[in-house]
């Protein structure tokens, strides 16, 4: 799996999963999904290049949020990748 690619299980789903363990997501994109990733990437890497002044004004408000938070850690990790073993046998995709 590349960095870019979300597993089938990510964090998004996780609320439809819990409703319906056999939920699985569309593939696919959208605009939405599009915007969503670039305003994603834009807080990780805290960089307002191609926003818009709307985009710009939601990022900096993440980021505001955040903030304090960062700043009270020790050490803060983004975008860490986890590995969960659902099914007890160690197994990685």
């Amino acid at each position: 799996m590349s960095d870019e690619q979300h597993h089938e299980l990510g964090p998004s789903a996780l609320k439809w999963i819990e409703l319906c363990p056999g939920y699985r997501g569309e593939s696919g994109t959208s605009i939405w999904a599009e915007e969503g990733t670039k305003l994603h990437k834009a807080c990780e890497d805290e960089k307002f290049e191609d926003l818009d002044e709307e985009q710009m004004r939601m990022v900096a408000r993440c980021l505001d949020y955040l903030a304090p938070f960062e700043k009270a850690s020790d050490e803060v990790l983004k975008e860490e990748r986890l590995t969960i073993d659902l099914y007890g046998d160690d197994e990685t995709d």
